[in-house]
């Protein structure tokens, strides 16, 4: 299992339930899912999964889906040039509003902002502009996948 990140610092998991849920939160991309589907799959409880998760990685199912997409959303519109809205809903939101509103709560920037100072950066290694690198790089207290 692959640890995750916290503050950018490799943080195994150590429950072997959170790992299966985070597993299959890989395995199922962007699509929804209820928590309790996932606490089936584990053989708990909604709210004995939710408790399990937030302690073992510091913030809630709901939070850390939210990061993986939005973190996507950084990367596609920096490396490819689809639509806004297509990478919406690539990613899992079904309303364009929220996805702007969401991201521009956590990078402090619109997606179009994004994508214009990514077409103006310089590129580096790996195709990705050093501003998608100032983006993503800019985690905070977020629980990441490592990868």
């Amino acid at each position: 299992m692959k640890g995750l990140r916290i503050n950018g610092a490799p943080t195994p998991i150590a429950d072997r339930r959170v790992q299966k849920v985070i597993s299959f939160l890989e395995e199922t991309k962007y699509r929804t899912v209820r928590i309790r589907d996932l606490a089936k799959t584990i053989g708990v409880g909604p709210s004995r999964l939710t408790h399990l998760f937030k302690c073992e990685t510091q913030q809630s199912i709901r939070k850390f889906v939210l990061e993986r997409r939005l973190l996507e959303a950084a990367r596609l519109l920096a490396s490819t040039e689809k639509r806004i809205s297509a990478i919406c809903y690539l990613v899992g939101f079904t309303d364009l509003s929220n996805f702007n509103h969401a991201f521009k709560r956590r990078f402090g920037m619109s997606p179009r902002e994004a994508r214009r100072r990514c077409t103006y950066s310089e590129p580096v290694a790996g195709g990705f502009s050093t501003i998608y690198q100032e983006i993503a790089g800019s985690t905070n207290s977020s629980v990441l996948p490592n990868g």
